[in-house]
């Protein structure tokens, strides 16, 4: 599409809006529902952005153990349904807005923007009760808003952080910054410091392709190694990490004894009476709700989602600083649940959508500027 035209204009409005959206949250009535949700059928129709391929129904078809799970004896029970929204949403999204985008100036102040509302909400709704919460817990609890709490906000805080951070949009990045400190997500404060050193090194020091592909891949063995000796040495943790890697345990315990097509939640939820709603890991908790052969349709999805924005990273500020965000949060959510949560998802969803039509967008100036006689 010509960002340029007076089409692209008007559509353009309604699409920053249908992003801004995202970071609102839900809306609560007799059926909670993502704000994103409630409108996409309104601007898919309006904006004619409905495109139907196999790809958009892949998370979708992640769910497809399930079926699997009733066969077996052992259904999802009503309370379970909700964990398999985050599949349902990200293909409907693929086929509503399939055919939107936005340019790579909207697209930041989307995201940035979205950020400031959502710290903006968080700060005018927990601020009279800080004065009156002594506990920790208490007072990060207190941080609630539409689109979720202490931990899951973070993520979202930073997601914009980041990409506020690589414009060079100081002011906005400390104001975020603060945002996030008083999130009093502990997990923030070291994704927050992954991302700092990412900006640091990509803006300081000039490394050659194969030096970032060594480096990312040390990082990430580094990660890996690190959240097993967690697992390994539960009780030389603090309290908090104990806790966390006892989850672990019990979650890789679930796996090992329904390992092709998992189990509903409510399953892992007698583990611990149900005090404990998912075992803060990612995979895990892919692995538990669908198995080896969900995790493998999902992150197969996952894979060509993360590789379609590392390929613009390439000559796209804006799409470096999203690739990075992602890549943090992806991260983030071997300690968190973060995917399969329907806000992130939504995200990632919207932001691929964009991203395929900017590639597609870019594949055409490229033929057609290489063709002979083109005009």
């Amino acid at each position: 599409m010509d960002f340029d035209s007076s089409l692209y204009e008007r559509q353009s409005l309604f699409i920053l809006i249908f992003l801004g959206s995202v970071f609102f949250g839900n809306i609560y009535g007799r059926f909670t529902l993502p704000l994103t949700i409630i409108l996409l059928p309104f601007f898919a129709i309006y904006l004619r952005t409905i495109r139907f391929t196999f790809f958009s129904f892949l998370p979708l078809l992640a769910c497809l153990p399930v079926v699997a799970q009733t066969i077996a004896g052992y259904p999802p029970r009503k309370a379970d349904i909700s964990v398999y929204f985050a599949f349902v949403y990200s293909s409907m999204i693929l086929v509503g807005m399939g055919k939107s985008t936005l340019d790579d100036d909207r697209l930041r102040l989307g995201l940035i923007g979205g950020g400031l509302f959502i710290s903006l909400v968080m700060v005018l709704s927990s601020v009279s009760l800080l004065n009156a919460l002594d506990d920790f817990y208490e007072i990060k609890n207190s941080m609630v808003t539409p689109l979720g709490s202490s931990n899951y906000l973070a993520v979202f805080i930073l997601f914009s952080f980041t990409v506020a951070l690589f414009f060079s949009r100081y002011i906005v990045a400390s104001i975020l910054a603060i945002a996030l400190f008083i999130t009093f997500s502990r997990t923030g404060y070291v994704m927050f410091f992954i991302t700092f050193c990412i900006w640091y090194v990509e803006k300081k020091i000039t490394l050659s392709s194969g030096a970032k592909k060594i480096l990312s891949l040390l990082s990430v063995a580094i990660i890996i190694c690190v959240w097993i000796l967690l697992c390994i040495n539960v009780d030389s943790l603090p309290q908090s990490l104990a806790n966390r890697a006892e989850l672990w345990r019990e979650a890789i315990d679930q796996v090992t004894r329904f390992p092709l097509f998992g189990v509903p939640r409510s399953e892992y939820l007698k583990i611990f009476n149900g005090l404990a709603w998912d075992p803060h890991n990612s995979i895990l908790n892919l692995l538990i709700l669908v198995g080896v052969v969900g995790l493998a349709i999902y992150g197969y999805y996952l894979y060509i989602v993360v590789s379609t924005f590392r390929k613009l990273a390439h000559d796209s500020l804006i799409w470096k600083s999203i690739y990075y965000a992602v890549s943090v949060s992806l991260i983030w959510s071997l300690f968190e649940v973060i995917l399969l949560t329907p806000a992130y998802d939504i995200l990632l969803a919207v932001l691929f959508c964009f991203a395929r039509s900017r590639e597609k967008d870019l594949g055409i100036f490229v033929s057609t500027k290489i063709q002979p006689g083109g005009v």
